[in-house]
């Protein structure tokens, strides 16, 4: 399955209206779904989308809950002007899980409980 990306909220309201959410978890979770994400597509298989909630994202959520296919929360776009914002999340002691900010040419790979940042080739 590949989710693209666009504004994180919004997406999350979609995935649930239109229950891609109680789908797609248990398939990746048994092994007979691959899951891709780009930008807010990679964030939404964490464990929560608040810390990509903007004051211009149309969407509407009662929580920013992910589809926690993965323990932590993937921050992209680290290099068009967010790496400040980026240190500032990932060093929260408020936060309750790990946060992994990369690159527009970084991806997340995850096989099992190992996962990895890969830089493009």
């Amino acid at each position: 399955m590949f989710v693209a990306g666009g504004y994180p909220i919004f997406l999350l309201e979609h995935v649930r209206r239109s229950g891609f959410d109680r789908l797609a978890a248990p398939a990746v979770a048994d092994g007979s779904l691959a899951y891709v994400g780009i930008s807010a597509g990679a964030a939404l298989a964490g464990p929560d989308l608040r810390p990509l909630q903007g004051a211009d994202d149309p969407g509407a959520v009662d929580s920013t809950a992910g589809l926690g296919l993965v323990p932590f929360v993937v921050l992209p776009h680290r290099n068009r002007g967010r790496a400040a914002r980026h240190d500032r999340l990932t060093g929260d002691p408020a936060r309750t899980w790990p946060v992994i900010s990369i690159n527009d040419d970084q991806a997340v790979s995850v096989v099992g409980d190992i996962f990895e940042v890969l830089d493009s080739r």
